[in-house]
């Protein structure tokens, strides 16, 4: 488990269905990720990247709003299929866009990729016109690489990268 000033991220929990559940179903929520999906979806994937932290100390942790206790997304790292670099990926309830919330959630992704996963850099994807998350990649201090198509998205991607030693002098220099 990890906190930060306003949140929480932890490992999933049979309590966050309802909350992940209805975040994988909101339209406005999922279109920079994928087509909705129904609860069952929404619970095998919970399933899915919890199972990977138990086989390869990675995955996503669900992200918790200390002030309320609601689920409000998720982010952490996994391994991008294509180059089997270690990828960080957040994702926020809508509501709470703007505040700063999916920088926080991604620092952490971030962190534990550097001191916990061996990474010599991690990048980041995202859909050319998703600004919002590009945005959030470029505070990791991540830069732009290109746009380029990943099969495992079956879409053409803006691919953003930031390698350790350039993680290590900007958190020495913070």
């Amino acid at each position: 488990m990890f906190e930060t000033a306003r949140l929480i991220l932890r490992t999933f929990t049979d309590a966050d269905i309802d909350s992940i559940a209805a975040l994988r179903s909101d339209p406005k929520f999922m279109r920079y990720i994928k087509p909705t999906e129904t609860r069952e979806q929404a619970i095998s994937w919970m399933q899915l990247v919890t199972r990977y932290w138990k086989t390869g100390n990675y995955g996503f942790w669900a992200v918790v709003l200390k002030e309320s206790g609601a689920t409000i997304g998720w982010s952490g790292t996994w391994n991008l299929l294509e180059t089997r670099e270690k990828e960080i990926g957040f994702a926020i309830a809508p509501a709470l866009w703007g505040g700063g919330l999916a920088t926080e959630a991604a620092t952490v992704a971030l962190e534990f990729t550097f001191k916990n996963r061996e990474a010599d850099r991690a990048v980041a994807v995202a859909r050319p016109e998703n600004v919002a998350s590009r945005r959030v990649m470029e505070k990791l201090g991540m830069k732009f690489e290109s746009e380029r198509y990943f099969k495992s998205y079956n879409l053409k991607l803006a691919y953003y990268s930031i390698a350790k030693k350039e993680y290590d002098s900007t958190i020495a220099n913070a």
